[in-house]
């Protein structure tokens, strides 16, 4: 490869060769393309070793770098950046004390931006630094800004990087750098978890280095304590005094009486409370293993529903817990004896009746874990009926099942036929009440219909406000009948109730013969019917 060398003001002598290429003879008028002069060739081989020379004595080890950092950097540490394949160079930037940016290498000279040069492992720096008030030999730091320093850094994130000794002291004076590596490293250098407590030598951190806020710091502050068994200090989550159970003793007081550590409950001086009271969504059907949210920790439901239903059992039951359900509503919530839902939630209610919560009353249930049933503890006082007028009664408790439930309130009577389906003749200001009392319930109503509507078979009366009795059949009376036909051979008209129905069925009597049902077609429009009657449920 052609090699072309360009002599310098010292070697004039050359001038008849500058700039031509050592190995084209050629290129040279005789006779000097014969006889040059092999000082000609060595001249760039001195330089490289006068310049190698020259890297040794100012100090030692070199890096071809480049600044690409957008500024000059000063004569100082830096730290490497990244690498230039281009340039053939590492590419530097200034060091930092401050987090995780030591020197890498010395520069000996402002390297101006975008140029190439050298950087050192040592060497001397002039006029560096204010030296004044030390000794030669005392060390040279890397500061937070890059820059030299005679004082340690010492912030939390910052390491410390001895860069050179004091060469000379004066101001400014001479500083002779030589890299070390960091021998405090900030918090950016450590890895998390990298400091365990196997790494902490003992008796490391004693009392001493810890603040007395940290020892005994205020309410809400983390603290520390030395261990112990003596008054004001902590103990260890081995001690003794943690594990051994102690019965308290002596006589117990306020609303307690006896001895500990079995005290009995004497009274309560202060009100009691069912607290926890929710109200959960409106009941919108009949209710299996009723469990609204937060019934868990509730003390009291407030229940609406959007129609009559039934409530058949409560989940939720733990032994002697109580339950207060109020009915808030306009509508009667019926509790069901024990029937439908699970057996662990039903309800076992007086006289094995059902129980009927009508608006604003409502019962207290306590559960009963040996028998696996909620129980009803208290109820609220009948419809209609005070404290001041409880009527009184020979041998009779108004808790037993003939007063143990008590309600009234309005039904709607429809006739419809045995073969027509869920079809009712058309009403025309039909109304009728009832008054239960127990499970009796006392019936009266006016019926009368604008039209017949297409019903067929044989008539019925339906409507009624609770399900005849499983056990019992049931005659409700009929006054004044009204525009209707009786068959032939019949003399007169009465209803009976069959088992566990909400309907009556009308029948024609006759003599000598047992009754037959009134067929639909013996009424017409305008019929109507006065009723009375009283039945089991």
């Amino acid at each position: 490869m052609p090699v072309t060398y360009t002599p310098s003001a010292a070697d004039a002598q050359f001038q008849n060769f500058a700039g031509q290429p050592f190995d084209d003879p050629a290129a040279y008028t005789a006779p000097n393309n014969k006889r040059i002069d092999a000082k000609y060739f060595l001249k760039p081989l001195q330089d490289e070793i006068l310049n190698l020379v020259a890297i040794a004595l100012r100090g030692g080890g070199s890096l071809r770098v480049r600044n690409e950092s957008g500024g000059a950097l000063p004569a100082g540490p830096v730290r490497v950046s990244g690498y230039s394949v281009a340039q053939n160079s590492f590419l530097i930037a200034l060091a930092d004390a401050d987090g995780a940016l030591p020197a890498h290498a010395l520069l000996l000279e402002v390297l101006a931006n975008n140029s190439n040069g050298l950087a050192y492992s040592g060497g001397t720096l002039s006029g560096a630094l204010d030296t004044s008030g030390t000794a030669a030999g005392d060390p040279v730091y890397l500061s937070a800004s890059g820059a030299l320093t005679l004082t340690a850094p010492s912030g939390a994130d910052q390491i410390v990087q001895a860069v050179g000794r004091v060469k000379t002291v004066a101001n400014p004076g001479d500083v002779e750098g030589l890299l070390h590596a960091p021998r405090v490293l900030g918090t950016s250098w450590l890895q998390a978890q990298a400091v365990t407590a196997a790494k902490i030598a003992n008796a490391t951190i004693t009392d001493a280095q810890v603040a007395a806020a940290n020892k005994d710091g205020a309410s809400g502050t983390a603290s520390m304590r030395t261990l112990g068994t003596g008054a004001a200090t902590a103990c260890a989550g081995n001690d003794a005094r943690l594990s051994d159970s102690r019965a308290p003793n002596g006589g117990a007081g306020g609303d307690l009486s006896g001895t500990y550590p079995n005290p009995a409950v004497a009274q309560a001086s202060a009100a009691f409370a069912l607290t926890g009271d929710i109200s959960p969504a409106s009941i919108a059907a009949n209710t299996d293993d009723y469990n609204p949210t937060g019934l868990s920790t509730a003390a009291v439901l407030r229940l609406t529903s959007s129609a009559d239903y039934n409530l058949t059992g409560i989940a939720g039951g733990a032994d002697g817990r109580f339950l207060a359900i109020h009915n808030i509503g306009s509508n009667k919530l019926t509790l069901k004896h024990d029937t439908a839902s699970s057996a662990a939630n039903r309800f076992y209610l007086p006289n094995s009746q059902d129980h009927v919560l009508a608006p604003h009353q409502g019962v207290i249930l306590q559960y009963d874990s040996t028998s696996s049933r909620w129980r009803a503890a208290a109820q609220a006082l009948p419809q209609a009926l005070s404290v001041a007028a409880t009527p009184t009664f020979a041998g009779i408790n108004l808790g037993d099942e003939n007063l143990n439930d008590y309600d009234e309130g309005t039904w709607t009577p429809v006739l419809k036929g045995s073969t027509s389906g869920g079809t009712t003749a058309t009403n025309n200001g039909s109304a009728g009440y009832y008054t239960r009392i127990g499970n009796r319930v006392v019936v009266t109503a006016y019926i009368q219909i604008s039209a017949k509507n297409g019903i067929t078979g044989n008539l019925l009366m339906d409507g009624l406000p609770f399900a005849s009795s499983a056990n019992n059949r049931s005659a409700i009376a009929m006054g004044y009948p009204y525009n209707f036909t009786l068959s032939a051979s019949r003399y007169g008209i009465s209803m009976t109730l069959d088992p566990s129905v909400t309907y009556a069925t009308f029948y024609e009597s006759q003599s000598g013969a047992a009754a037959s049902n009134l067929p639909v077609a013996n009424i017409a429009d305008l019929t109507a019917f006065y009723i009375q009657g009283l039945y089991l449920i």
